[in-house]
């Protein structure tokens, strides 16, 4: 039995029923042939829908659900401006961050800033300066100093700076963190630190020159060289080269002249560096101070109470001349086991060769 195509009202009522409404299978569309054209797709039968006029439909005893689109325009008011102060713009919170994931993560984050400048807290400087030359009873002063609760520079850092000649913000650099500075080289521009701090205190340690003279010259004068070739053994370790070369430039070279080595000039340096210093700074100020008077006078001079604890007193020269002794035989030990390796080598390669 062949079947006959469907008329064109009765397809094109099938599409549009399925845009527009839901039939039961009961349910029949007729449509005469020449109320609409037969759409060629979905999009066309829908715009020929809306352009003809609907068909008639029979009444059904089925009741029909019907959905309509109607477009509605919806109007709204206008509301009424009305001027208004403009008000200053409020910085906004700042952003709580999760922690990094890593160390990638938390470099590239950008860096929280406060909406307000952070003033930063203003530096202690220095409040006393130390004019004494080395082995004038320094080290028992850095001691005390420290007791009575000062951060004192005692030790040369920065040996660029010193060597070019500190001045203006490189104080800043070398005595950050120190409110006390003594001893080589700090010493030797107690003029220059005066400047940079002028409420400073300052404590001259003298002591007897011939005595002196005998302590720096053992000490330190005639201190062993380290060669260079023997800095990377760890026993050498805590002499460091560019402290030997900034003393060298500083103190014998520069404060000595290159003439400490003769007595009677060195004593007279020394006499008129002490001269030199209760000259050019005011008597309220100064403090002439010998390490064997204990507490009483540095106490009574810096305005504090005097500690329960006994004075430090550090034998210094006899402790020096030990650790100079250990090192001037450890580099003739080096020097020697050098030596013997250098012949024992040349030797070898001398027999190797000599029977080609």
């Amino acid at each position: 039995m062949s079947s006959s195509p469907a008329p064109a009202g009765k397809k094109s009522g099938a599409i549009l029923g399925g845009f527009f409404h839901r039939r039961d299978k009961s349910d029949k569309v007729s449509a005469s042939k020449g109320s609409m054209k037969s759409p060629t797709s979905i999009a066309s039968a829908y715009t020929t829908a809306q352009s003809s006029p609907a068909p008639p439909s029979k009444p059904s005893k089925t009741p029909v659900s019907t959905v309509v689109s109607i477009p509605v325009e919806i109007s709204t008011p206008a509301v009424p401006v009305i001027a208004t102060t403009a008000l200053p713009a409020t910085p906004p919170p700042p952003a709580i961050l999760s922690p990094p994931k890593s160390f990638a993560d938390a470099v590239k984050r950008p860096v929280p800033r406060s909406p307000t400048p952070v003033t930063p807290l203003p530096k202690v400087g220095v409040k006393v300066i130390g004019a004494g030359l080395p082995r004038t009873g320094t080290v028992s002063l850095k001691l005390a100093l420290e007791r009575l609760g000062f951060k004192t520079y005692a030790e040369p850092t920065h040996h660029s700076l010193w060597m070019q000649g500190p001045h203006g913000d490189d104080w800043g650099i070398i005595l950050d963190e120190f409110d006390a500075a003594l001893d080589f080289p700090a010493a030797l521009h107690y003029r220059e630190l005066l400047k940079q701090n002028p409420g400073a205190m300052v404590i001259l340690t003298v002591r007897n020159a011939d005595k002196w003279y005998e302590a720096v010259k053992e000490t330190l004068y005639d201190a062993p060289r380290v060669p260079f070739y023997f800095a990377w053994m760890p026993f050498f370790w805590g002499m460091n080269p560019a402290t030997s070369r900034l003393a060298s430039k500083l103190l014998w070279d520069g404060f000595f002249e290159g003439r400490f080595a003769d007595k009677e000039y060195a004593v007279a340096r020394y006499k008129r560096h002490n001269d030199e210093v209760r000259a050019s700074v005011p008597a309220k100020r100064l403090l002439e101070l010998n390490v064997d008077e204990g507490w009483a006078p540095l106490c009574k001079f810096l305005g504090v109470s005097i500690p329960d604890v006994e004075f430090p007193k550090v034998k210094v020269v006899a402790e020096a001349k030990k650790r100079n002794c250990r090192v001037r035989n450890t580099i003739y030990a080096a020097n020697f086991v050098l030596l013997g390796a250098s012949v024992a080598v040349g030797l070898s390669l001398f027999q190797k060769y000599s029977r080609k």
